[in-house]
């Protein structure tokens, strides 16, 4: 399997070798923190909109899994939406941490302690929506280090009018060297009714498994996302 800093072009794996493509949601808010339905219905609902995964990811809180029920097709990854400060000068931080197993108390936490802790935890964590965050990459990214990727699409972002992030992906991108995955996700905190923030946004990943390859190795394939039909790919540099 060909790698590029540690990454797999996705473009490359063959269906002829069994891959295939799995339409997910990676960042989304139940009850458990200030969406508005239940964890349960949250997956429901992304169930039968055509989804393969979806991680619930509550603020500063794990939803875990074993709580949920879904289909045996459908994956469920685990993770929370941290809140670190920044010490740097910006906003606060925005973290996407999948595949966690224990709660920490990130607001109490430096951001590179955030990171650590998720990492040695098993799991990867992303910057979340840098353009509603109003975070420079400069300033407020490059002085970390062990973030897998970044979140260049966020739907209830761009209900603000700061949904895409992809000046501050080529930056980072740029400023590092190094090609980056992104992530395009809902960010979902409405009910399905109210048609805000719900299955507009979405990352395909290219697997041979549904599970447990999607929860262990999302963060290595270079990733595509779709925003309501439209691709942002990302391109060798």
């Amino acid at each position: 399997m060909p790698e590029k800093n540690g990454l797999v072009n996705p473009f490359v794996l063959s269906d002829d070798d069994g891959y295939m493509w799995l339409k997910g949601n990676l960042h989304s808010h139940s009850t458990n923190s200030d969406g508005r339905v239940s964890p349960q219905e949250r997956v429901d609902g992304y169930v039968n909109q055509g989804y393969d995964y979806l991680c619930v990811s509550d603020h500063n809180n794990i939803t875990f899994v074993e709580t949920l029920t879904c289909p045996e097709n459908f994956t469920l990854i685990q993770g929370a939406e941290l809140h670190p400060d920044n010490p740097f000068g910006g906003d606060r931080h925005h973290f996407v941490a999948l595949n966690i197993s224990e709660d920490m108390d990130a607001r109490a936490m430096p951001p590179q302690h955030v990171i650590d802790e998720v990492k040695k935890q098993g799991g990867s964590i992303w910057l979340a929506h840098p353009h509603w965050s109003g975070i420079n990459i400069l300033r407020d990214t490059m002085p970390l280090t062990g973030l897998a990727g970044i979140e260049v699409f966020n739907t209830t972002c761009r209900c603000a009018g700061r949904g895409e992030s992809s000046v501050h992906w080529d930056d980072w991108m740029d400023l590092s060297g190094q090609l980056l995955p992104a992530l395009g996700n809902d960010d979902s905190h409405a009910a399905e009714s109210e048609a805000r923030d719900t299955y507009q946004g979405w990352t395909m990943v290219r697997v041979k498994e549904r599970s447990p390859v999607i929860r262990q190795r999302v963060h290595k394939f270079l990733i595509f996302s779709c925003i309501a039909g439209k691709v942002a790919r990302l391109r060798s540099r």
